[in-house]
């Protein structure tokens, strides 16, 4: 059998590209719509064909499109991992996994667990809150009961030291006592209970309060006026030598006092015993003829004497008052002291006022002895 000439699966030789002429011919063009179903089909069916791409040596730009096109697409579904490719089924379990997370987060059990978890939580947090603010407490605890201790033993070695300086000044006192009776023996035992308690308690007392008044009355007579000017210098003098002061304070308002003015009088009385009792350091001293004081005058021991606000509390001041007045009857009545005060007081030339009388004579008049006259005096 003499074979044909034309034989169509011969293989071309395939012309360049530039070679190409630019127009198309209208055969060439429809031949491009079977040349490209060709591949479509060959590449739905059994993929890319080789053989068949090798046969095909005419050139079309769309051909040559489309190949890319789908070269570019194999090439991107190679590379791109088969997890990250979204199809409509990854799409749907993606979907129904989150529904189904949704309804995990969102069911009874979930909300239950959770709102435990929370309450644990809190638990733990309120226990190391607690034992963080317990701690704390124990640690302030210690430390005042350390500052406690430290202060109770600083106390009672201050107590201890200041006991036996107190008990050695009430046994001088006991003893100056004694010998202040045996030396003014006619002195009944009231009076010495008055002067003895209301020296007493600045010796007791570290820091009294207020300071020790003594009011010292002399009935009418010329013995009697002697003998409480005789007791009011060994008084202050005994009490001066308890505290290592050796001399006696005893301001005589008649001759130590100047009387221009009330003013005057005032002023000096004041400086004399801001300078006992700040420069000389006397713990005691006494005013003689204390009726013999001006009303203004008399009212500078309105502070003196105060319970509160006395510029010295640790000191003794001691007032002797001479009267005309029958011993008996003093004796009998003390309220006759205090109508007499309140008659020199506002009977003079210069009266002080209803309400500040009755306060002066509760802070001099409170501790009043009524003196005894003595036949051998020894001062």
């Amino acid at each position: 059998m003499q074979s044909s000439p034309y034989n169509l699966r011969t293989p071309q030789i395939a012309t360049p590209r530039d070679a190409l002429p630019r127009r198309r011919s209208p055969r060439q063009h429809k031949a491009i719509p079977c040349i490209q179903r060709t591949d479509v089909e060959s590449e739905d069916e059994y993929g890319t064909d080789v053989e068949d791409e090798s046969m095909d040596t005419t050139y079309s730009p769309y051909k040559s499109d489309k190949s890319l096109v789908h070269r570019s697409l194999d090439s991107s579904k190679e590379d791109t991992p088969e997890k990250v490719r979204k199809t409509p089924q990854n799409r749907h379990n993606k979907s129904g996994d989150k529904k189904q997370y949704g309804d995990e987060q969102n069911s009874p059990d979930s909300i239950k667990t959770q709102k435990l978890e929370t309450s644990i939580n809190k638990v733990k947090s309120g226990k190391n809150n607690n034992a963080i603010c317990g701690s704390n407490l124990l640690f302030v605890a210690c430390f005042l009961a350390i500052v406690g201790v430290v202060y109770f033993h600083i106390m009672m070695s201050d107590e201890i030291t200041a006991i036996p300086n107190n008990h050695n000044l009430l046994e001088n006192f006991n003893a100056d006592m004694k010998a202040f009776q045996s030396m003014f023996p006619a002195q009944t035992r009231r009076f010495l209970k008055i002067v003895r308690v209301s020296l007493k308690r600045i010796i007791v007392e570290t820091n009294p309060d207020y300071p020790a008044i003594l009011l010292l009355v002399a009935p009418s007579g010329s013995k009697s006026s002697a003998t409480g000017t005789c007791i009011a210098k060994q008084l202050t003098k005994s009490m001066n030598t308890l505290f290592n002061v050796t001399s006696a304070r005893v301001i005589n308002v008649p001759n130590d006092i100047s009387h221009n003015n009330a003013d005057d009088e005032k002023k000096d009385l004041d400086n004399k015993i801001k300078d006992s009792f700040e420069n000389e350091h006397i713990r005691s001293l006494a005013v003689d003829h204390f009726e013999q004081l001006s009303p203004r005058a008399s009212l500078l021991f309105h502070g003196y004497c105060d319970g509160d606000n006395a510029p010295f509390k640790n000191v003794a001041i001691v007032f002797i008052l001479h009267t005309e007045i029958d011993k008996n009857l003093l004796q009998q009545d003390s309220r006759l002291i205090d109508n007499h005060l309140r008659e020199l007081w506002s009977r003079s030339e210069y009266p002080l006022d209803q309400d500040k009388i009755d306060p002066l004579i509760a802070r001099v008049a409170n501790n009043a002895a009524v003196i005894t006259e003595e036949e051998n005096l020894k001062c």
